[in-house]
């Protein structure tokens, strides 16, 4: 047992071997902030959809601008479940920081 962590401590002397710590904060940082990118980008879809079926309606396409719309409601879907998970991600972050 002392040999072993004798063996280990020099080991990480001469750096054959190399400590990874890990940041929980940080991860659960990126995650959230990944799930916030992809509400955003939903919501950027989401507002282009609405934009082209506009077009199409005023341009009397109304099948293609029918079909726009609902390609819009659809991302606005997902906009909004991608923003409840942002919701319950920072709600846990609240819990675990003992904050709020």
């Amino acid at each position: 047992m002392i040999e072993d962590t004798y063996m280990t401590i020099q080991q990480l002397e001469r750096g054959d071997l190399k400590l990874r710590v890990r940041a929980l904060e940080a991860e659960r940082s990126l995650t959230r902030m990944a799930t916030m990118q992809k509400a955003m980008m939903t919501a950027v879809v989401a507002s282009m959809f609405v934009n082209v079926g506009t077009v199409l309606s005023v341009s009397a396409m109304s099948a293609a601008a029918a079909a726009s719309f609902t390609g819009a409601g659809f991302c606005g879907l997902l906009t909004l479940v991608n923003m409840f998970k942002v919701k319950q991600a920072e709600k846990k972050e609240a819990q675990l920081t003992g904050s709020g």
